[in-house]
């Protein structure tokens, strides 16, 4: 009959919805990306105030840079959305403000009070013994064939490796009173 059938125009009206709700994501992302590395290079070259707190407001930004870009990377490589190398170069982009958002927080102990950086350090050994205890258990879990990648997938290991940060660094603050 030489024209759209309903359901051609309904798929192809989809597509368009959803390219547009893609195109406002990453627009609005984008937005606020920028808004933080406006306000990151404004610290940044502010080298008259290199004091304590600019260093750990420079790892607070980068750790936020970092939530920035993983979210929307995580879900545009979860639709795939986009061709592989295009995949890859979203893949990396959290990875690198990552090693950024490491780089100024290891610097940032620099500057510490000794309480401090044992309580920081003491948060991180924590942090990683329960990780540790975590993935042991996941894997002798797996060999017996009880597994749920819903909660334990690569993902949401990652989300668990924050919370046993968070938890050693409240057992660290409580046991120096810092």
């Amino acid at each position: 009959m030489g024209g759209i059938s309903l359901e051609d125009y309904s798929a192809q009206h989809i597509g368009i919805n959803k390219i547009a709700i893609i195109v406002d994501f990453l627009s609005t992302i984008l937005d606020i990306m920028k808004c933080l590395l406006i306000f990151a290079l404004i610290k940044q070259f502010n080298i008259m105030e290199q004091s304590k707190k600019s260093l750990n407001l420079q790892s607070l930004i980068f750790a936020l840079i970092h939530g920035a870009t993983y979210l929307p990377a995580v879900w545009l490589l979860k639709y795939h959305v986009f061709s592989q190398p295009v995949s890859i170069a979203i893949g990396v982009v959290p990875v690198i403000a990552f090693c950024i958002f490491i780089y100024k927080y290891i610097k940032a102990f620099s500057v510490m009070d000794e309480v401090k950086q044992r309580v920081q350090f003491e948060a991180v050994v924590i942090g990683f013994a329960l990780m540790a205890l975590l993935v042991m258990i996941l894997f002798l879990l797996s060999l017996c064939d009880i597994s749920n990648p819903s909660w334990f997938g690569y993902a949401q290991l990652l989300g668990y490796c924050w919370l046993f940060y968070f938890v050693g660094w409240l057992i660290s603050i409580r046991k120096y009173g810092a």
